[in-house]
């Protein structure tokens, strides 16, 4: 049995970029928001497809990180770059697709998976933050750390970055709000 990992990795890229361009036009393409009522249209499955075409992704590009190719190469191999840059990519679209479906919860436990590969990725802090905020079992102290780590991640160099974080901190200061207006009406005035 021969072992593909020794092998170059280019068509295995090859292959893996398909497979992202196929879930971002589905992505784009064939989104809708998710139903209110069961007359409404459902895209779960073009986002279930999207979905799995990311997951695919990520675990072929991990495996080929471990694998043994990149285990002779230098470290800034373009290769080697190529496939980190893909897993980021696919790990963080996965994130960016649960958000728009609404799925807060399994955005957060994505948010987790890029932020395991890179720990000081600001795309997924920031999307990390904003389905701390969104998430309804998410709790204030939760959502303020998350704010607190992509804002510490921040490097005031990109516009739309800062524009993102500005964006969630007035989110996060509504929702303080709002909590402390329901605490105070459920128990009065104490």
């Amino acid at each position: 049995c021969m072992t593909f990992t020794r092998l170059n990795p280019y068509f295995t890229i090859q292959k893996a970029l398909t497979k992202k361009k196929m879930a971002n036009d589905i992505y784009q393409c064939e989104w809708c928001p998710p139903p209110k009522s069961s007359d409404d249209p459902s895209c779960e499955q073009a986002m279930g497809r999207a979905l799995r075409l990311y997951s695919k992704t990520a675990k072929e590009m991990e495996t080929l990180l471990q694998g043994n190719y990149f285990q002779q190469v230098e470290k800034d191999h373009p290769q080697r770059l190529e496939s980190q840059k893909l897993l980021l990519d696919a790990l963080n679209n996965i994130v960016a697709l649960h958000l728009r479906q609404k799925e807060y919860h399994k955005a957060k436990l994505a948010s987790v998976n890029v932020l395991e590969v890179d720990p000081h990725n600001l795309k997924a802090l920031l999307r990390a933050a904003k389905a701390a905020m969104l998430d309804p079992a998410s709790t204030l102290e939760e959502a303020s750390a998350a704010i607190a780590a992509a804002e510490s991640e921040i490097t005031y160099k990109n516009p739309e970055e800062e524009k993102q974080l500005q964006r969630l901190k007035v989110l996060f200061k509504k929702k303080k709000q709002e909590y402390k207006e329901t605490t105070k009406s459920m128990f009065g005035n104490k």
